[in-house]
């Protein structure tokens, strides 16, 4: 029931409250964060060199998981002259045509920052409403597609002297590169606009693979 965004119909307008009704703007159904530690055995029965190769990493990393949040395909102009411009679109084919890059994996996408396949374009799927009228489809009727995101972790501490060590860390951000679909607001508005020209197409994603490297001095 929570919403980030005004009512289509104006205040006292019966049905008002059903109109409205829907899932969350900010709902994920489906959430799962798990983080790990795994410390790699030391080696302690080989040699010096393969233990300071080999011995002694520590693997560590956060993986999340989760469904997209619900949105509303609107009009995107005033058909209804309620003022309140957030009239609705009125739903008229399917929504995901073949290959939609919600439910494909993402393997039709043409290039790493679009989507253009999302919604079916070109008002085969949606068109704005009847002339003073407020439109059909329900609020969070689509969902955004999902995200997955996997962060990790190789450290090992070289130890130079009894009280002085050098810590090695290779960290990566998004290690699969993995395309995550941006689903602010600033995106998710224009996508789900039938009057604008991306209408249907996602071409904003968040960051991709990121690695750093580090040395840390322990004394």
């Amino acid at each position: 029931m929570g919403a980030d965004s005004p009512s289509t119909l104006p205040f006292g307008t019966p049905n008002r409250k059903a109109f409205d009704r829907g899932p969350s703007d900010f709902d994920h159904t489906h959430r799962f964060v798990t983080s790990y530690v795994w410390q790699l055995p030391g080696l302690n029965g080989q040699n010096a060199l393969v233990r300071t190769i080999l011995g002694g990493w520590q693997v560590n990393g956060v993986m999340a998981w989760q469904t997209g949040r619900p949105f509303t395909v609107v009009a995107g102009k005033d058909i209804s002259k309620s003022n309140l411009n957030n009239d609705r679109a009125v739903q008229v084919g399917p929504a995901f045509g073949p290959g939609a890059c919600a439910f494909n994996k993402f393997t039709n996408v043409p290039s790493p920052q679009s989507c253009v396949d999302f919604l079916v374009p070109n008002n085969l799927a949606f068109t704005v409403p009847a002339a003073l009228t407020f439109g059909t489809t329900s609020k969070g009727q689509f969902r955004w597609p999902g995200a997955f995101n996997w962060d990790m972790g190789l450290v090992k501490t070289f130890q130079i002297t009894e009280r002085v060590g050098v810590q090695f860390r290779a960290e990566y951000f998004n290690i699969l590169n993995h395309p995550n679909w941006s689903s602010d607001d600033a995106s998710v508005n224009p996508v789900a606009n039938v009057s604008s020209p991306t209408f249907g197409s996602i071409r904003v994603a968040d960051d991709p693979r990121i690695g750093q490297l580090a040395l840390k001095i322990i004394f």
